[in-house]
């Protein structure tokens, strides 16, 4: 418990340094905040040109996986400065260990971005198709907050190349969402992503042993993901 009261200690002085985390952390909650009390007024100013009653769901799922998203923003940033300052290298040494704290800064995200998740959507108010496919949805977005963070770490050789890369990364969130809008093609593509298969569950489309397939594919897809974007930050470090 103490070594993991240091790591959040420092986290949190870490992340209070940089104004564009922890205020990216908050957007979500601006998001519910936002739709709870203004959804009427969007709706009434956005009637001319669109209805959107007919996408309450969409807006309800982007709600879901937005936690995710910004938590994984900052937990990259934060393994970004982590890599550079040497600091994933020399913890190998330390009783945590380079996997003991590899696991600390996945599990806890993930944790987090459940926490937020079903927080915000309660907050939001905006639609509850049932416990069951909310639940499934958000543990499967959620997970997008690891992930995100990896991929940055994976992909990003410094911080201002980790902006541009967090704005790619986004896609594995967005893409989903743009592409059951659309439909044809692009959603069948789309099931590539483990964030569609939230989706899914959550639209109420999959019931039964299908959403249980549903989840399982969803896992499937991010432990892979992130098995992968694991091995290739290895590489990197032990360069």
């Amino acid at each position: 418990m103490s070594r993991l009261r240091a790591l959040l200690t420092a986290d949190a002085r870490n992340i209070a340094r940089e104004p564009p985390l922890w205020a990216s952390a908050l957007l979500p909650w601006v998001f519910a905040l936002g739709l709870r009390f203004g959804f009427g007024d969007l709706a009434s100013l956005a009637a001319p040109w669109v209805d959107l009653e007919l996408y309450r769901l969409h807006i309800a799922a982007f709600l879901l996986v937005t936690p995710g998203m910004m938590i994984g923003w900052v937990v990259g940033f934060l393994l970004l400065d982590e890599r550079d300052e040497k600091i994933l290298a020399a913890i190998e040494v330390t009783p945590l260990g380079r996997g003991g704290f590899i696991r600390y800064r996945l599990v806890l995200p993930t944790v987090l971005a459940i926490l937020v998740a079903v927080a915000v959507h309660l907050c939001a108010g905006l639609v509850a198709p049932g416990v069951v496919p909310v639940a499934a949805a958000i543990l499967l977005s959620s997970l997008a907050a690891p992930l995100l963070a990896l991929f940055l770490v994976a992909f990003a050789s410094n911080k201002v190349e980790g902006l541009a890369m967090a704005k790619l990364g986004s896609l594995m969130v967005f893409v989903p969402l743009l592409a059951a809008v659309v439909g044809g093609p692009w959603w069948s593509a789309a099931l590539l992503l483990p964030g569609a298969w939230a989706l899914r569950i959550f639209s109420g489309e999959l019931a039964g042993l299908a959403s249980l397939a549903a989840i399982a594919c969803g896992l499937a897809l991010s432990v892979g993901y992130g098995a992968w974007l694991l091995r290739r930050i290895g590489r990197q470090i032990e360069r």
